[in-house]
This record gives structure tokens, sequence and C-alpha cells, in this order.
């Protein structure tokens, strides 16, 4: 089955669509950050409005999408973020912003942009990294990964909105290892839980630490 007959396909038969697919590095490259953790995420949307039996899209973001409004106590269930120009274009063609770079409103189209031209200008793997933690930082985010899976909530959400489907955005506070499937126990690289995880595992700690 070609590419045009899978789709046909899966647009006839799905009837819920989980999206938990990310780039969960807290210093990726911009680009790739926002590719995986934005782009990625409308487009599956997408698919999931032109499904015609569709029941949900349920869309596994992060807790930490809101930790850009200081936040004190109980964070309610609602979407954080900024007044957003959600086009994801190529801009206007000229390498000039139509949306300023404020910490009030911003552009996805106008992030991809700054990330082409940084490659453009001959920016390296690590310039990358650090041009989306300065831009997280000027939108007040903690780092790229809480800005992109912001980006992908509010993109989700206009398109949910734009083709009135229902859609549940689930925010886990972490997600881990593997139970069964693919391989039971994977854990894919070495951060927040995971260097404990890992620990346990080898016997050299006896339990994991908790605070009531």
């Amino acid at each position: 089955m070609d590419e045009d007959g899978t789709r046909k396909h899966l647009q006839a038969t799905i009837i819920v669509v989980v999206n938990a697919a990310a780039s969960t590095s807290f210093d990726e490259c911009y680009e790739c950050a926002l590719k995986v953790n934005a782009l990625s995420a409308q487009a599956t949307a997408e698919l999931a409005a032109s499904c015609e039996h569709l029941d949900c899209l349920v869309h596994v973001s992060t807790a930490y999408t809101g930790a850009n409004l200081n936040l004190e106590g109980m964070v309610p269930e609602q979407l954080h973020g900024y007044a957003l120009n959600c086009g994801t274009g190529s801009g206007n063609g000229s390498g000039q912003s139509k949306v300023p770079h404020s910490a009030d409103t911003f552009s996805v189209a106008e992030e991809v942009d700054l990330t082409l031209r940084a490659r453009a200008s001959g920016a390296s793997d690590e310039d990358s990294k650090q041009l989306g933690i300065t831009r997280a930082r000027e939108l007040r985010y903690l780092e790229t990964y809480t800005l992109t899976k912001s980006m992908g909530e509010m993109l989700v959400s206009q398109v949910a909105r734009k083709a009135r489907i229902p859609t549940a955005i689930i925010r886990p506070n972490i997600v881990e290892g593997t139970w069964e499937e693919s391989i039971p126990g994977w854990i894919e690289g070495n951060k927040s839980a995971d260097p404990i995880i890992t620990l346990y595992g080898r016997g050299q700690i006896p339990g994991f630490p908790f605070k009531r």
C-alpha cells in the first residue's frame, strides 16, 4: 500500500489517536525540538481531524508547560502560554519577522524561520541548542523542552477547535521506561528519574526516595 493508500486506510478506520511522541531533551537543537514537539503534534492533530470515525484525540504534553507563569499551589487545567500566531508556513519570504519576538506574542512560523536563518548563516548544533535556550528564556520558559511542548499544546488546541473534534491534553509530571513493549524496562537517555531507576536496577541503591 502506498503512502496515499495508507493515509486513506487510517482515515477510514482510526477511532482514537494518541500522540505521545516527543523530544524530551532539555537542550535539544531548537529546530529539532520545534519539529518534534510542535509541528509534529500539529500534523498528528490534523490527521486525527481527517479521520471519519474519530472518538477522541489524546495529546500527551507535560506538567511544566505552565512553568513560565510562576503559579503557586494548584495549576488550573487550562491552556497556558501566550497569544500565539499559529501560522506554520515559511513567513513572508523576506527573512523579516511579521510578528515581533516578544514575551507577549510569538509565531511558530517565525520561530521556525529563525532556526532556518541561523542554519543558513552557519550555525552549528551547539549554536542551535543555545538559540533554543535563549528563546525559551526570552519567552519566560525554563528551557527549550517546555517552550516547544507549550507550542505543541497551542497548535493541537487550534486544530481541535477548528475541526471541532473531541480532544484531551494530558500533562504527566514525568514519563519513564516501558513496562513490556517494545523491550521490558527500556529507558531512553539518562534524565529526570532515569539515573535513580538505573541505579536501583543495578542494585546500587536500596529503593526510591520520595516525599509525601
